[in-house]
């Protein structure tokens, strides 16, 4: 007798109310997936590990399909494979009348197949018969199997591979794993055959995070929610375990600063869902290799003792524990961090190795490797500062080059001072990071130190060593007074100051750049392009690429100040290729010469390209964090363009992050502090704007304040959003007179800009008239277009006056573009500091739309336009509603009776 069917399995599980709506996935799997009433594709595989929500994902997303959705959820038992198709074809027959009861009967009488042919021969021949079947489906239908990691027969999998090869147009399939199928996915992908959804398309992003705990907590943030995002990596069920936690938790700024990977409700999860159902040399070697930031197999086998590191790193990655890959070669892998902390706190429970002796035997072999960064960064984790600081005295040089003031300053904030000031070369480095990470007060009791030691002539310095560490320290002196804008004592440091190098060293090209500093600070644009181009020879000549990058990206930042953008595109564009050719086309400092080149197509309105640039730059900057900071500060600008509120939500939540990090340089803080006040203007909250303005202390008389450039002109519009235009324009004004000294004509212009916008609102239009007129030929002849266009409103009624009394071709195409309907024309009232206007008549038809329940590509074909023109639009909606997202949006608009027609 035949076993009945458990009718559970063939029923997609219900959706719990309150649920985060995924809307960037659905579109991921929706993409490309129907064409002429046919699937264009044959497979979506939503492929994960436990907790990063994949059934409820495809439920979610699948629900439109209705009667059309045939289910089935596979457990242990399934994986044999005559329950296996006697299942599936029963859900298939659920929604597909073709599918009928002979089928189901042929499927559940294999079981007893005997004779001339075999069990698995009658049932390759039974899915023949079945895909003849499904020929006749004249409605396309889904096929989706949740929980196919539970099947392992390699019978099956063949099984599974013969249908999906043989599929009908109209029958799609979607499997929900832990683990890849041992299908050929790699060829299926280059043929554009399926849709792969990962760990990273899962995570949630920190407007989900927040939507999702305010139901926790209705008053955290959405810093609060990002800060939660970045320590979980958007992992959605730590998301779920912290709302737990944080309803109980009476204080959630303790919480937040202490969510790890000891929270109890993450630890009972991942003990059941995963590290209880693994074999114990897989546990085993887990727990011996989670204090790794980084691994491989052959330091997998000098931690472990044994010979199989290779072996179960691809066995963690075959089963998605967690393992995230760090190259494209397969070598290096890190954990999720998260993770880590888990499996290291079960290790010590449970007695497993000492994490200061893996610690102490990877610092050791990285030695031998030829991995000094690496050796630090494990002798730190070995407490062993001993051994850290042998490594930072023998190898300084070639720490700077690779890890630079970020990593040297996370260092020497494990090490005592002590230790550091005995030593004159550690304490010129510290002083150097400490400058180039704008920590000034630090720089100078560690060159004081130095100079200290030098004072008391030790015989045991040897004469070379000893002029040349008096060199370095004038270096820095020098570096202290081109950052606060002390030109005496510059001139009187750096006087003289290549005597001390004569042959080209890293610190002599260091010594040319502050020469290029002292030309911009004197407003000699081309004596600091001249001076940084010298930097940059005698970095090349010392093959220090890192340090040519870093010059380059200051020479690209003076291009930027002046406004010379063609000059600045030719320059980067020359200086990435020359870094292809010469293998350093993948090193993290390039990344800033992408995002500079990817902000001149900003400004000039193609965003499309320029979203290319930072999607590179990011790309390239991968984790270095000095880098990725860099990128994210000209990021904002695109956004803030574009009107994008999810994508400057989730930059400036990365930016935040690093910001705060040790060795930061202070305008990153600063470019941070500005664009969240920008954000929270944006969704019309201009009290906390003001607040977190009112904390960073700005004082437009002081020097440094020439690199708060961009909080002065969120100050500005924070002002004019209270309506107290007169305070607004002092602050631009102040800072525009200064700045016009300096012939930073590029940032004259960016701050004239709001500066005539609010002079017009006030009623002095003249006063705009006049300063627009001063603009004007830069902006013609460098193309500068989004300066004026995201001004929004005033600032075309403003060019509208100006056409009719200049002779200016520029004003008619900038007026143009505003009227111009394309992706490269912004909303037009995101930007804060002015009242916000009616959506348009297009905006209005694609808000309708929408509500109707339509994606972004079916908006598009219904309205015979690209798809980036609907990102483009609904960007624009979200944020002159103040919306999140398109459920958001329509809720808004129905509370406004926007779509009462509709």
């Amino acid at each position: 007798m035949v076993a009945p069917l458990l009718e559970t399995k063939l029923r997609p599980p219900p959706l719990r109310p309150g649920l985060i709506t995924r809307p960037g996935v659905k579109n991921r799997a929706e993409s490309g997936l129907l064409g002429g009433g046919q699937f264009l594709r044959r497979l979506t595989l939503i492929c994960a590990t436990a907790g990063y929500g994949k059934t409820t994902v495809a439920r979610t997303w699948l629900d439109d399909w209705g009667s059309r959705l045939s289910w089935l959820s596979l457990d242990e038992g399934d994986d044999d494979p005559y329950r296996f198709w006697r299942y599936l074809v029963a859900a298939l027959s659920r929604s597909e009348p073709t599918v009928g009861t002979d089928m189901v009967h042929l499927f559940e009488s294999l079981g007893s197949v005997s004779g001339r042919m075999s069990g698995q021969e009658a049932i390759r021949g039974a899915i023949s018969d079945l895909i003849n079947h499904l020929i006749d489906i004249d409605t396309p239908l889904v096929l989706a199997l949740d929980d196919y990691h539970h099947v392992s027969d390699p019978r099956i999998h063949e099984d599974m591979r013969f249908l999906l090869e043989n599929l009908p147009p109209t029958v799609h399939v979607v499997v929900i794993t832990r683990t890849d199928p041992p299908w050929p996915l790699s060829r299926w992908r280059v043929r554009g055959e399926m849709v792969d959804i990962r760990r990273q398309d899962l995570r949630w992003t920190p407007r989900e995070t927040q939507v999702f705990l305010s139901s926790f907590d209705p008053g955290i943030s959405v810093e609060d929610a990002a800060t939660l995002a970045r320590r979980s990596e958007g992992w959605p069920a730590a998301l779920q375990m912290a709302g737990i936690s944080l309803e109980n938790h009476p204080d959630r700024r303790e919480f937040l600063s202490t969510f790890a990977g000891t929270n109890r409700y993450l630890l009972d999860y991942l003990g059941e869902e995963v590290l209880e159902h693994l074999p114990d040399h897989v546990r085993d070697f887990l727990f011996d290799t989670a204090a790794l930031d980084a691994l491989c197999a052959p330091l997998c086998d000098a931690v472990t003792g044994r010979d199989d590191g290779r072996e179960m790193l691809a066995t963690l990655e075959r089963h998605n524990l967690f393992l995230i890959p760090l190259d494209d070669g397969g070598e290096w892998y890190r954990y999720h961090r998260l993770f880590a902390d888990i499996v290291r706190h079960m290790a010590r429970t449970l007695g497993g190795a000492d994490p200061r002796q893996t610690n102490l035997v990877a610092s050791r072999w990285h030695l031998r490797e030829g991995h000094p960064v690496e050796a630090v960064e494990a002798a730190l984790s070995a407490d062993a500062p001993d051994l850290a600081e042998e490594v930072l005295a023998e190898h300084a040089e070639i720490l700077w080059k690779t890890a630079g003031p970020e990593g040297f300053l996370r260092w020497f904030g494990e090490l005592s001072p002590d230790r550091i000031l005995r030593r004159p070369l550690l304490g010129v480095y510290f002083a150097f990071a400490c400058l180039v990470g704008g920590r000034f007060p630090e720089a100078i009791p560690a060159i004081e130190g130095v100079e200290r030691h030098l004072a008391k002539g030790h015989d045991a310095m040897p004469g070379e060593e000893r002029r040349r560490l008096e060199g370095i320290s004038r270096v820095l002196r020098s570096f202290i007074a081109s950052f606060s804008g002390d030109h005496e004592a510059l001139l009187r440091h750096a006087d003289g100051i290549l005597e001390y190098f004569p042959e080209r060293t890293p610190w002599r090209f260091s010594a040319a750049a502050l020469a290029g500093d002292l030309a911009a600070l004197e407003g000699d644009p081309l004596g600091a392009e001249a001076a940084y181009r010298l930097a940059m020879e005698d970095a090349e000549a010392v093959t220090d690429p890192f340090g040519s990058l870093f010059i380059a990206q200051r020479l690209g930042f003076d291009y930027w100040r002046s406004g010379r953008l063609s000059e600045l595109e030719r320059f980067c564009r020359g200086q990435i290729e020359a870094a292809h050719h010469r293998g350093f086309g993948r090193v993290g400092r390039i990344s800033a010469l992408w995002a500079l080149r990817g902000n001149v197509l900003r400004e000039r309105g193609e965003f499309a390209r320029a979203e290319d640039c930072f999607r590179e730059a990011r790309d390239v900057a991968g984790v270095e964090r000095t880098a990725s900071a860099w990128v994210e500060t000209q990021a904002l600008k695109l956004y803030l363009s574009t009107g994008d509120v999810e994508e400057l939500e989730s930059t400036l939540s990365i930016l935040q992050e690093h910001s705060t990090a040790p060795g930061m340089p202070a305008v990153i803080a600063s470019d941070c502090t500005a664009g969240w006040a920008l954000y929270h203007l944006m969704r019309g909250d201009t009290p906390r704007a003001r607040a977190l303005l009112s904390e960073r202390d700005l004082c437009t008389d002081s020097p440094a304040d020439l690199w708060r450039i961009e909080e002065h002109i969120s100050l500005a519009r924070v002002k004019a959003a209270l309506d107290d235009l007169e305070a607004a324009m002092s602050i631009l004004e102040s800072l525009r007179t200064r700045i016009s000294r300096l012939h930073w004509e590029g940032t004259h212009l960016a701050v004239a800009a709001p500066q005539m916008v609010f002079a017009h609102r006030s009623g002095r239009t003249e006063d705009a008239m006049e300063l627009l007129a001063g603009v004007l030929p830069l902006a013609e002849t460098e193309g500068f277009s989004r300066v004026f266009l995201d001004e929004g409103a005033k600032m075309r009624d403003l060019l509208g006056i100006a056409a009719r009394r200049m002779t200016s071709g520029y004003i008619a195409t900038l007026l143009e573009r505003f009227d111009d309907g394309g992706p490269d024309t912004a909303a037009e009232e995101h930007l804060p500091g002015m009242p916000m206007e009616a959506l348009s008549e297009r905006e209005l038809e694609i808000l309708s739309l929408l509500a109707e329940g339509l994606s972004n590509r079916q908006v598009g074909q219904r309205l015979y336009i690209s798809s980036n023109t609907v990102k483009w639009h609904t960007g624009n909606i979200y944020g002159k509603l103040g919306a999140s997202n398109r459920t958001e949006a329509v809720r808004l608009a129905r509370d406004l009776n926007l779509l009462e027609d509709v």
